[in-house]
Order: C-alpha cells, then structure tokens, then sequence
C-alpha cells in the first residue's frame, strides 16, 4: 500500500471515530473549542535508566542524599540483608522518609569507600512496564572507627514509570560484609 493511502487511511479513521471534531460551522465566537492535544507519554527505557543509573553513582560517590531520595518513588519498598561472619541482619524500608533515614545513617558510618569492581545487567518485563537494574558491586570500606571491611552487594533495583517518570520502586539488597585486618 502507498504511504498516501496509509495516511488518508489514518486521518479517515480519526475523523470517523470522532478523535478530531470539526465545527459544523466557522463563526467568530467567544466559547472555547474542544481542541484534541497529543500528550508525549514518557517511556520506561534501558536508556534512560541507564541514565539514571550513572547519576546515582555520582550521587553515591558524593554522598548526595537529595539527588538519590530524588529517584525514589514515594511508595518505594526495599529489603536490605547483610552477612558477615555469623550474623544475618535484615531490614525492611518503607516509603522515601525510611530510605532517606537509611542512607543518612549509612553515610555517617563510612569515613571512605573505594569500588573494586562493580557489574550492571538490565532487563525490561515483557510488557515493558518494569525495567530491574542488577548492580553487583565491591567495595573497601572504612568507617568512622577506622575499622576497614570487603563488602560485596548484589541490588536488584526495579523502575517503572510513576507520574511519568522513570522511579525506583523498589530495591532487594544482599550484602556481605568482612572486616580486614
């Protein structure tokens, strides 16, 4: 089929069901029109949260809490375990007010961190409504009391589109943490 035809074809099936109305008659009038406006939805994309996803590095590496609570739905629900030797400590947050108290406490800790190594994979659900980042991630830490530690973390991160936007909606954490000598 020629592209012209696909296009009255379009146009035709607008005008037939109605999504565009024209005025039986033009006459100056002081009455608003009904006007059809194409809304842009946003799109949940890898790229764009890959984009994010290099912010929120930065704002870690900064320890920018503003800018990581920023990405944060305000239903957002986490799980966040570490192991180190024989213990097994969860927590379970709910709500950015949990989170943004989380990572205040969490940066207060830790005096200095360096990554050793770190891995991104992400995938889109079938109906691309959700996009699940999972970060692993290595790092030496010193906290406040100079004590150094290994901690390895593997967080899967889910985004989807909130208002528009892409948000995290949630986040699974698994760390284990050791101390150094």
């Amino acid at each position: 089929m020629p592209k012209y035809s696909l296009i009255a074809l379009l146009v035709s099936g607008l005008i037939g069901s109605q999504l565009i109305t024209f005025p039986e008659k033009t006459i100056a009038s002081t009455e608003k029109a009904n006007i059809l406006v194409a809304q842009n939805m946003d799109l949940l994309t890898e790229e764009k949260v890959l984009a994010i996803m290099k912010q929120i590095k930065q704002a870690e590496q900064n320890e920018d809490i503003d800018t990581l609570v920023g990405f944060f739905a305000r239903f957002i629900i986490s799980t966040i375990t570490v192991e180190n030797q024989d213990t097994v400590t969860t927590r379970n947050l709910q709500g950015k007010q949990a989170h943004r108290d989380f990572l205040v406490d969490s940066f207060q800790v830790v005096k200095q961190r360096e990554e050793i190594n770190s891995y991104l994979a992400v995938n889109t659900s079938e109906d691309e409504q959700l996009i699940t980042v999972t970060r692993l991630n290595i790092q030496e830490i010193e906290t406040e009391n100079t004590s150094k530690f290994i901690s390895s973390s593997t967080d899967v991160i889910y985004f989807a589109l909130v208002e528009g936007k892409p948000m995290i909606v949630g986040i699974n954490t698994k760390g284990w943490l050791e101390q150094r000598p």
